[in-house]
């Protein structure tokens, strides 16, 4: 974050009109921050705290719940947002959005609200794995915090009505995974093996739940074969290496058969998912082949 910079009328200004846009107005909240950003700062982020330690001292459980919930955390989704639109200030932006979701973190913990607080966690996680950083040490560094924040917001969503918020956390935790392996140059069999359990454990909640198969199944599926073909190539030992690459097979096929019987994605996303998945497919049989001779 940029340097100390007191809180000032114009950043009690801003504080104001957005929070009341974000109210009346959502769509306009993210041209209001983009124009203001010189007062996107310590400042801001004090204002934020004295409305939040207003909303504790005089409002009732729920209003405070709703209003830290519907605005002041949207208020910080909209930041990280403009985080991915403004490269010349996405490390100022990430921080101010941080610092946001703390505050609404601290609220939640405090109130003893796990549902809210996993979700404040979940998007602390997401800002967390946005590809800004300094170096790729940072970035690394990054994706570690991310994982955590990931695996509490799991962690603190225990309630079993929530099965669309378990999901779409599960999978964003293992795509942070996934390209934390990407960036080491040692493979990490531990965190591959612990990506298949996560996307696995997702599968289980379509057939528990009875969820209707969607465009997130068929890329999950297409994940596990990725996993699996990963496996296959770092493993030594032919028996499993045979194994893991059947399993890719019947990942990649069970995901191409479903996507080809109903189109998910839309017209161009359909082709590119179709092509990959054929791709993937022949790769893996034609591995397969390989190692039988």
């Amino acid at each position: 974050m940029s340097r100390h910079q007191p809180t000032s009328n114009a950043h009690q200004t801003l504080v104001v009109k957005l929070l009341r846009e974000q109210v009346d107005h959502p769509k306009k909240v993210i041209d209001l921050l983009e124009a203001n950003q010189d007062l996107l700062d310590e400042g801001f982020i004090e204002c934020i705290e004295q409305y939040a330690k207003h909303l504790s001292l005089n409002c009732q459980e729920q209003e405070r719940i709703t209003m830290i919930s519907q605005i002041l955390r949207k208020l910080m989704d909209s930041i990280a947002k403009l985080t991915q639109r403004n490269p010349q200030n996405q490390l100022n932006l990430r921080e101010i959005s941080i610092s946001g979701y703390k505050i609404c973190q601290d609220f939640f913990r405090e109130m003893g609200n796990k549902r809210e607080l996993s979700l404040t966690l979940n998007n602390l996680a997401i800002v967390y794995s946005l590809p800004i950083a300094k170096n790729l040490y940072e970035r690394r560094e990054n994706l570690e915090v991310a994982k955590r924040y990931f695996e509490e917001a799991l962690a603190n969503l225990t309630d079993q009505n929530f099965i669309d918020e378990k999901i779409s956390i599960k999978s964003s935790l293992s795509n942070c995974l996934a390209e934390y392996v990407s960036l080491n140059h040692a493979i990490n069999l531990e965190l591959l093996y612990q990506q298949l359990a996560i996307y696995n454990e997702i599968l289980t909640f379509y057939d528990q739940y009875s969820l209707e198969k969607d465009n997130e199944w068929v890329l999950i599926e297409n994940y596990i074969g990725n996993i699996y073909s990963q496996l296959s190539h770092y493993s030594t030992k032919r028996v499993e290496k045979l194994d893991f690459l059947e399993n890719a097979i019947s990942s990649y096929a069970n995901a191409l058969t479903f996507s080809g019987d109903v189109e998910v994605f839309n017209d161009k996303e359909h082709r590119l998912m179709l092509g990959k998945l054929e791709t993937n497919l022949e790769n893996a049989q034609l591995e397969l082949e390989r190692w039988q001779k």
